[in-house]
């Protein structure tokens, strides 16, 4: 009980007002903060991912008392944080602590990213069964989420953005390579379109698009992050938004084409992005004259799978490069021996790049990709 009392008195504590010195120096009252004091920046640099990690970890050993000074730390830094909120209440829960529990599962209800029915049968909350508050904030969750109405998805246009590369010496009168560029699950077009750094020098165009669906805000990644795959289990969802993710990239290859004299088009997709690519092409592959995936995978059969390989097999006319590191953690080399085997089977021209290493693209191995295209 003694730990369960002092972390009782931590949080309360911080919400009492204070006076004088003591109060200097907190940011619960603007007036107390002199904007002035060096190191006043000092919090930008905190890396919450590190954080998040240890506080994951200290969940997974059920090490609650922990795994709440870790959360309640992150929060401080960023109130809005739903996975830090609901993972808190999930830590109070562990200590048998519903009255703690409840405000900050209720805070993270807001940020939309819980539905009342997870909040019910996660294993985690249910030390709060049969709790009065626990039961009091489900009955107010489920009004809530009764008044916001039901989901209703369908498919739409919208503007969408790229970074775009020239090449230096540009010259309108020349016709040049496009290479289109698919960055990974949570990755953007900023990130990728630091790629350029090693395209410099060659004669081509390069754009990095940007996928459509933001993760939730969160203190474990900086920036925006974004993923290509419609944010939903439900399968019929990923079969109305994947074909949109094709016509993004066939805009974007229309439209430049419209603004730049283009000789060839070219797919360049990392991880998630190596799987699009391969989507596009089954999808529109009169557009393109070769596809590179880095650290991708084909899925052809499940049932939750966008390919039908009667589609695939109308683009074998054109040419892919696959690499992959032997040692990547995140698509398991085998995934790709198994693209690059099923690719052949339906009659399409692979060259194959295996290099020690993980889930990255190694700009020597992307130079190596370069020259492939060139060769084309």
């Amino acid at each position: 009980m003694g730990k369960k009392l002092l972390l009782l008195f931590l949080i309360l504590a911080s919400f009492l007002p204070l006076s004088g010195e003591k109060k200097r120096g907190l940011w619960t009252d603007p007036d107390s903060i002199d904007p002035l004091k060096i190191g006043v920046s000092s919090f930008l640099s905190v890396d919450l991912g590190e954080y998040f990690d240890k506080a994951y970890k200290a969940m997974g050993k059920k090490e609650y008392y922990q795994a709440a000074q870790l959360y309640l730390f992150i929060l401080h830094h960023r109130p809005d944080d739903g996975e830090a909120l609901y993972n808190l209440a999930c830590a109070y829960a562990g200590l048998g602590e519903p009255k703690l529990a409840v405000p900050f599962l209720e805070r993270a209800f807001e940020t939309g990213r819980f539905s009342l029915e997870q909040i019910r049968r996660d294993s985690d909350l249910q030390p709060l069964a049969g709790e009065r508050s626990f039961d009091e904030a489900l009955k107010r969750m489920e009004e809530e989420e009764a008044g916001r109405g039901k989901w209703f998805y369908f498919a739409a246009p919208r503007v969408a953005r790229c970074r775009i590369h020239i090449p230096k010496g540009f010259d309108a009168r020349k016709s040049y390579p496009l290479l289109v560029g698919l960055h990974g699950y949570g990755g953007n077009a900023d990130e990728f379109g630091g790629i350029w750094k090693f395209l410099q020098g060659r004669e081509l165009i390069y754009v990095a698009l940007e996928a459509p669906y933001p993760f939730p805000p969160s203190g474990r990644v900086r920036g925006s992050h974004y993923s290509w795959s419609f944010p939903d289990q439900n399968p019929d969802l990923g079969k109305l938004a994947d074909p949109l993710i094709a016509d993004t990239v066939e805009a974007v290859v229309r439209q430049i084409s419209q603004r730049y004299s283009l000789k060839g088009v070219y797919l360049f997709g990392f991880s998630q992005g190596a799987v699009y690519a391969y989507y596009c092409l089954s999808q529109t592959p009169e557009l393109y004259q070769g596809v590179i995936a880095f650290g991708g995978h084909l899925p052809l059969k499940g049932a939750t799978s966008p390919f039908r390989e009667e589609e695939l097999a109308r683009a074998k006319g054109v040419k892919v490069f696959i690499a992959h590191g032997r040692q990547d953690p995140v698509a398991d080399f085998q995934e790709a021996v198994l693209a690059r085997d099923d690719l052949k089977r339906l009659g399409f021209d692979v060259t194959f790049s295996e290099f020690p290493g993980g889930h990255s693209i190694p700009p020597s191995v992307l130079s190596k990709a370069l020259l492939w295209m060139e060769g084309l």
